[in-house]
């Protein structure tokens, strides 16, 4: 998966972009498998401290979202980027001398704030060096940096844990990795200079956010209700491995997240949209029914086709939206929205469960990612016909 061919500073500097984004995304997933037995052991907490240290980083990252987004529109994109990795390397140095639950909560919470820092500005920034034709497969190949660094971040966690058996080199890794990430950024291109903007300030969520943003919110439950009720769902059923479920869902996204970008520029991105949350409400119901592990599978993939549609479809409706020079304070809007559908999903799931069962919790689900449809605005089809990249842009 390439997002540039490096043969021009715009190429090169997108390919850095890319790579500093996956590695911020990687201190996100790494540490994911391994903090709850963390908390549960040397640190002696409970299973709500395991909770809260594994989400307070999603917390972090929503409220600070924004902010990233407006110092990239204001300031730099480059100074956004850089500082987010900044911060990135040094929650992760701060986690490997803790020795406190307070000290560890803290440590998530500034590498939350730099992995949504990192993400609103490198994403901008990409962006301003792409056609605009050709925006909707720069978000999608994106995104895909976003879901390779929290997947593959949580199998080298578990990875390096059973590996060498101590947690500090499991920390240590995310000390290393966002470093790699920020010396990468000293090779990305100078930017275009960004002239000062008339007026009173933007708000720091603008109104063309909140729309997608909260269909964003509404389609992301469903993801939330498999991650945390799937393996109890089928293991009630007597089918074993119902953690491949999860393995199928990131495997779809994946394989799909190519076709989404070349669908995002040729049929628009409702269209998209449309079939994604349709794919992600289909997956859930046959999870929801599953009787076998075949089932459950195909539940898991139908359930990734939609998920690896409808980041991206969204996030193209708020660019599309946005004018050029506010288009990190746009995107950290937008995705603070992630954050708090990733958030809420996991228990409102458990509620869902509790009060009328766990499969009919994925059926709340799957209303609920259709009522995205409902909340997200309805754009035109983009243009039918795409002109051939420039030769320093190969998407």
């Amino acid at each position: 998966m390439v997002l540039a061919v490096p043969r021009s500073p715009a190429s090169r500097t997108i390919a850095v972009l890319w790579f500093a984004t996956w590695c911020a995304f990687l201190c996100v997933g790494i540490p994911l498998a391994v903090l709850p037995r963390y908390v549960h052991g040397p640190l002696g907490g409970t299973d709500v401290m395991a909770g809260f240290a594994v989400g307070s980083l999603s917390l972090a990252a929503m409220v600070t979202r924004p902010f990233g987004g407006r110092l990239a529109d204001e300031r730099s994109r480059r100074l956004a980027v850089v500082t987010g990795m900044v911060l990135c390397v040094a929650g992760g140095i701060l986690l490997c001398f803790q020795h406190s639950y307070t000290t560890l909560i803290v440590a998530r919470m500034i590498a939350g704030a730099g992995e949504s820092w990192v993400y609103a500005a490198a994403m901008a920034w990409a962006l301003d060096l792409t056609p605009k034709e050709r925006h909707g497969g720069a978000i999608s190949l994106f995104g895909m940096a976003i879901w390779l660094g929290a997947t593959a971040g949580t199998a080298i966690g578990e990875g390096l844990l059973s590996w060498t058996g101590n947690y500090r080199d499991v920390w240590l890794s995310v000390v290393v990795i966002p470093l790699a990430g920020l010396v990468a950024c000293a090779w990305s291109g100078r930017e275009a200079p960004r002239a000062r903007r008339p007026g009173p300030r933007a708000p720091l969520i603008l109104a063309v956010s909140v729309r997608p943003g909260a269909a964003l919110a509404l389609a992301n439950l469903g993801y939330g209700a498999v991650a945390s009720l799937v393996t109890l769902h089928l293991a009630s059923r007597g089918i074993g491995s119902p953690g491949l479920t999860l393995t199928a869902v990131a495997a779809a996204v994946v394989v799909t997240r190519v076709a989404v970008a070349v669908a995002l520029d040729r049929a628009g991105p409702y269209g998209v949209l449309v079939a994604g949350c349709a794919s992600q409400a289909v997956g859930l119901l046959v999870i929801a029914g599953a009787q076998s592990l075949v089932m459950a599978l195909a539940g898991g993939v139908l359930l990734g086709i939609g998920y690896a549609a409808v980041f991206p479809a969204l996030a193209l409706i708020v660019v599309d939206a946005a004018p050029d020079d506010l288009r990190g304070a746009a995107l950290g809007g937008f995705t603070a929205f992630l954050d708090l559908g990733l958030a809420v999903g996991g228990p409102l799931a458990g509620v869902s469960a509790a009060l009328v069962g766990r499969p009919q919790a994925f059926l709340v689900a799957a209303a609920l990612t259709l009522g995205a449809l409902a909340v997200a605005p309805r754009t035109g089809r983009r243009p039918t016909s795409v002109p051939p990249p420039p030769a320093e842009v190969v998407a």
